[in-house]
């Protein structure tokens, strides 16, 4: 492999996926183990310390045998949606979670930015500790590391030129250290993975953001989860009002054929107005 190594193969593939992934090595030392385990590899063997039977069997037992992650269950508890965007959806989230390596979320105003963010941050590798929030209005204020297990940087694209900087210098200086010791950055952006950026602000920290990024679908673009997700609002609106809230399925009906320009967010205002009055 010219252009890297089995742990950075590792680490892509951890991106897009939580597959049993076994690192086959003939460099079987201890430090390198303990790093392709906190990439998150499933098993590490070293080649002149195993026999094909034996290989094998590792096989069997990673593809086999591997229970569902609780990931998975968790992320349809707080992403909810049956349509294949979605599904695809959760399984890069489920597969970035465990990484150390920073990622961005994408995503038109409402879709559910903070959602994901915090369920990278609950279900990963930072989730023992707090996740302290940085909005653009406050960025300049606090170029600082907080003590915490995870920063999350919210609308990058409006943090000013200084600040994309120095949360730039941040991310390359963790790199350099395999992300390991310093809070992990988690980041959101209004803007497209595709779309040209605003260079109102500066594009820097953007830019280099985009290695581990991820787009969240529009309410629009998963019609057919419109239901399900209305359902689940309404029973968690009706959880925290004390009462039991049904929608009818007239009701159903009506909010699917709604275009939703505001996304979730705007689906969850009506539903709350609804079950208010």
């Amino acid at each position: 492999m010219p252009h890297c190594d089995g742990i950075e193969l590792l680490a892509r593939s951890r991106s897009q996926s939580d597959v049993p992934v076994i690192v086959f090595t003939a460099r079987g030392s201890i430090a390198r183990a303990a790093q392709a385990f906190k990439e998150g590899a499933d098993d590490f063997v070293a080649s002149d310390e195993v026999g094909i039977e034996a290989l094998v069997a590792t096989i069997e037992r990673a593809v086999g045998g591997a229970p569902r992650s609780t990931a998975h269950d968790e992320l349809a508890r707080r992403l909810v949606g049956d349509t294949p965007t979605m599904q695809r959806l959760r399984e890069r989230l489920a597969g970035l979670a465990p990484l150390r390596h920073p990622v961005l979320v994408c995503g038109e105003r409402g879709t559910g930015r903070d959602t994901a963010v915090e369920a990278l941050h609950a279900l990963g590798s930072s989730g023992q500790g707090t996740l302290v929030r940085i909005g653009a209005g406050e960025a300049e204020a606090k170029m600082t590391i907080p003590d915490c297990s995870a920063i999350y940087l919210d609308g990058i694209e409006r943090f000013p030129a200084r600040a994309q900087s120095f949360w730039t210098r941040y991310v390359n200086d963790c790199e350099g250290r395999s992300f390991l010791g310093s809070p992990r950055i988690l980041a959101s952006s209004e803007e497209a993975i595709g779309a040209t950026p605003s260079a109102s602000h500066g594009t820097e920290l953007r830019d280099r953001m985009l290695r581990y990024a991820i787009e969240l679908p529009t309410l629009r673009s998963i019609a057919q989860d419109i239901g399900p997700i209305a359902e689940a609002l309404v029973e968690r609106l009706g959880d925290r009002v004390g009462r039991r809230v049904r929608l009818s399925p007239a009701a159903r009906d009506y909010l699917a054929q709604q275009s939703w320009p505001g996304n979730a967010r705007e689906l969850a205002q009506l539903l709350e107005r609804s079950i208010a009055f």
